[in-house]
């Protein structure tokens, strides 16, 4: 008995030290799964139309210290640049542009096909008289045909960071007159060109009602900086601010149409409206979010929330990152490294003319964007935000019937914007997107072929089975 009470003891300290050894991991594996996410659905309305897709859009700010020799130059046409803004940022204010900049501009965006659009100095060392000559030497003397021309830039920072003894005070209301002679005199050369401001940045809510208030009768497009934060953001902090863009433009646009806001312009059209410099970051000189994929899925998601809503007119900050102030700005680096930002603009190449409507039931972290095409093929951006796992998702594509396979793209820690082997897809299909990736689709229409053949087979049933009931009633009626 003794010997019986020992065996069932030693058997029962042998079971309990195993679920001691194997219960913890037990508990780890349940937790995995219920961390798991719940598969997303995305759906995708073709037929629902929410705005033109401006060519401009897709415009970066480009400076005469910028690399243009050949290598770059086939950087850029990499990512379909349609709109150069020049000459970028500060340096516009502290510098005056000469002939040979104009001219060095003017090649560029020949071999890019882009627009462009000029800041003319207005700080100090800036006056409407150098504005005017810059007009004169690049639209009438030579034929470059530059449209857009902004007043300053970011005005609202004068006071705070290049004050200085004896200066006036620039505040909205100095730049509200410099902007209305500016425009004065550098028209009086081109009447054709459109004359863009205020430029402003963090100060947008307190100088744009202020400057429709004095200007709303001769601006021809609004314009505005946006930089969310230095480096005080962690990266979930940082991927969340792009839906911020939808609150700014129907701000400035009900701005713009309140006769109390704006009283002399609220009855003309609502003007284009202009993003002329945008990223995550302000701090060029920190890597953590604009040398990362953080600074790849932000500016991916804010182009498309822009596409939604019909922006006219946009330019990242900026082409090249070098050892003056864009260093960490900039899709390529001065070591000819392409950074993660580049594969964003690789893949908005391929987008379409008419933004469609697209909705995921998990936007917060899995948001998407479609367009139609011309070809008449549909693109879809997918941004994975999780750092951490894939994320599942369902697409169902309503109102496009798609061919078999679709080509895919994809941007991630290891592919810079690449396409993968073409995938098989139906009116809905499941996908996988990595941690912290941008997928692009190309989805081709089903060919009419494609239709006259099912079309034709199901004729061909529809006749056999007619057929073959009235052989059938024949042959009883034989009997």
């Amino acid at each position: 008995v003794k010997t019986a009470m020992k065996t069932r003891m030693f058997l029962s300290c042998i079971v309990l030290l195993a679920l001691a050894l194997v219960g913890p991991r037990l508990d780890a594996e349940e937790g995995n799964a219920a961390a798991q996410p719940e598969p997303a659905h995305i759906v995708v309305r073709a037929d629902e139309a929410l705005a033109p897709v401006s060519p401009l859009l897709f415009g970066q700010n480009y400076g005469p210290w910028m690399d243009t020799t050949d290598v770059y130059v086939d950087f850029y046409r990499g990512v379909g640049v349609t709109l150069l803004r020049f000459p970028a940022g500060n340096w516009g204010d502290e510098n005056d542009l000469f002939p040979n900049m104009m001219d060095e501009l003017a090649r560029l965006a020949g071999i890019l096909d882009a627009e462009v659009s000029v800041q003319a100095r207005s700080w100090r060392g800036g006056t409407p008289e150098k504005a005017a000559e810059l007009v004169r030497y690049s639209n009438v003397e030579n034929d470059y045909g530059f449209r857009y021309w902004e007043v300053g830039n970011e005005p609202d920072l004068y006071m705070r960071r290049r004050h200085r003894s004896g200066d006036p005070v620039f505040d909205v209301d100095w730049y509200n007159a410099q902007f209305r002679e500016f425009a004065t005199a550098m028209k009086a050369v081109d009447p054709d060109i459109q004359i863009v401001g205020p430029v402003v940045t963090g100060g947008w809510r307190e100088w744009i009602p202020a400057f429709f208030a004095a200007n709303g009768d001769i601006v021809d497009v609004v314009s505005w900086h946006w930089y969310p934060h230095g480096d005080e953001l962690s990266n979930a902090e940082a991927l969340a601010t792009p839906a911020e863009i939808e609150e700014q433009v129907e701000t400035i646009r009900a701005w713009w149409q309140d006769p109390a806001v704006n009283p002399l312009g609220y009855e003309r059209p609502v003007p284009p409206l202009f993003l002329s410099e945008y990223s995550v970051s302000w701090a060029s000189s920190v890597r953590r979010h604009l040398g990362t994929l953080v600074a790849a899925l932000w500016d991916a998601e804010v182009l498309g929330r822009m596409a939604n809503l019909g922006v006219e007119m946009a330019a990242q900050f900026a082409l090249q990152g070098s050892t003056g102030g864009t260093r960490w700005h900039g899709l390529v680096g001065m070591l000819e490294e392409l950074r993660p930002v580049y594969g964003v603009y690789r893949l908005y190449a391929h987008w379409g003319a008419t933004q469609v409507a697209a909705e995921s039931s998990d936007e917060p972290l899995l948001p998407a964007f479609a367009s139609l095409r011309d070809d008449g093929a549909l693109a879809l951006i997918v941004i994975n935000k999780d750092p951490a796992q894939a994320r599942e998702a369902t697409l169902s594509i309503e109102g496009f019937r798609p061919a078999e396979q679709a080509r895919v793209w994809l941007q991630d820690e290891e592919h810079l914007g690449v396409d993968l082997p073409p995938i098989s897809v139906a009116e809905t299909f499941p996908y996988t997107f990595p941690p912290y990736s941008l997928t692009l689709f190309i989805l081709e229409p089903a060919r009419w072929g494609d239709w006259v053949l099912w079309a034709g087979l199901v004729l061909a049933a529809v006749a056999l089975a007619a057929l073959a009931i009235v052989l059938g009633h024949r042959v009883r009626r034989s009997r």
